[in-house]
Order: C-alpha cells, then structure tokens, then sequence
C-alpha cells in the first residue's frame, strides 16, 4: 500500500508515477509479483460527502487522484501486477476521461479494487486482500466484498 495522502491533500490531480514507486521501493522492497498495489489517497474519508468525493469543478470535471499510464505500464511489465486499488472511485486520476491506467491494466487478466475504505488499517507491505464479487456477463465491473488480512 502506498500512502500519497499528503500528496493527494496538496494536489487533488495527483498521478503517481514510476518515481514514487521507485521510492517506496527503495524503504520497503519491491512490489511481489501478481500482488495488488494499492493507493491510499485519504478520499475515503470523503465518502459521506459525494460532493467532496467526486470533487468536480464548476464545469463537472472531477478532481481525484489516481495511477498515471506511465506507473501502470511500468508495474505491469516490471512487476508482473495483478490488481491495483484505491480509495477513489477508480483507479484513474478524475481529470483524465482516456481512463489510460484503467485500458492498460484490463488489457489482460487483472483487475482493479475502487471506493477502498478502512487503508489505514494495512500495512504498506506484508497484508493480504480477499475480493469476492459476481460476474456479470456483458458488464463492465461488478460490486464486490474486500478484506484485508494483516499478519
């Protein structure tokens, strides 16, 4: 798990990109393979407030952190990852309407876990996460349960 929440306070547009990763590598070793690197962006304590939530602008666009393309590729090719998460409603930056992160981590048989809550619970590495959702044939997500397991 990586905290960006001052980050993510300073800059509600905040992208984590390859250096902060590269940086929270550098004190707690490298992300596993096939793990899910989760983001921790303090918008959950937002969660009672849809307005502040989603954060939109007078003309609707929204403002909420997110993985830039450039760290999702990089965990996807150097990392070998096999979710990302975060405590937003999706795993891209609000302002980018590509959803550039979302098509390069769906490419393959990944997934990503959004409207995280209780992060602050987990540790930034070691913990463990169980999803359990349904499919939904022709859907493009699905409501899920998700626990965090601590050591």
């Amino acid at each position: 798990m990586i905290d960006v929440r001052a980050e993510a306070k300073e800059d509600p547009d905040f992208t984590l990109g390859v250096a902060e990763i590269t940086s929270w590598e550098a004190e707690f070793g490298p992300v596993p393979a096939h793990g899910a690197v989760i983001m921790w962006t303090g918008f959950e304590d937002r969660w009672d407030d849809p307005p502040a939530y989603l954060n939109a602008d007078a003309a609707g666009r929204l403002h909420y952190p997110g993985f830039g393309p450039a760290a999702v590729s990089w965990l996807i090719e150097q990392r070998s990852i096999g979710a990302l998460g975060i405590d937003t409603m999706g795993i891209d930056p609000g302002a980018d309407t590509s959803f550039g992160a979302n098509r390069l981590l769906l490419a393959e048989h990944r997934i990503h876990l959004e409207n995280l809550a209780g992060l602050g619970e987990m540790p930034p590495t070691g913990g463990w996460i169980i999803v359990g959702g349904i499919r939904i044939r022709g859907g493009s997500g699905s409501p899920a349960t998700v626990f965090g397991l601590i050591p």
